[in-house]
């Protein structure tokens, strides 16, 4: 992982933290108080998982060490068919 703030680049092979929340509006509203850099967000997202597609929002900021942080909502999830 990069130490530059700036670079905002992240690899196949890097960390990255997810926070799941129940209510993003409102994790996105206290960050904008707390003044953090919003990368990206919320916006609506859908991916697969092992339980089957999800439905939500998802949103990236950086800690104030420079650290990319992603936050998810699921909204829906679509079981797979057996």
């Amino acid at each position: 992982w990069t130490s530059d703030p700036d670079d905002l680049t992240i690899g196949t092979s890097d960390a990255v933290l997810v926070i799941v929340t129940d209510d993003i509006k409102r994790a996105h509203e206290n960050l904008q108080v707390l003044d953090a850099r919003i990368l990206e967000g919320p916006r609506d997202y859908t991916s697969n998982s092992v339980a089957g597609k999800k439905f939500g929002y998802i949103m990236f900021f950086q800690d104030p060490d420079g650290r990319v942080i992603e936050m998810t909502e699921v909204c829906r999830l679509e079981p797979y068919e057996k």
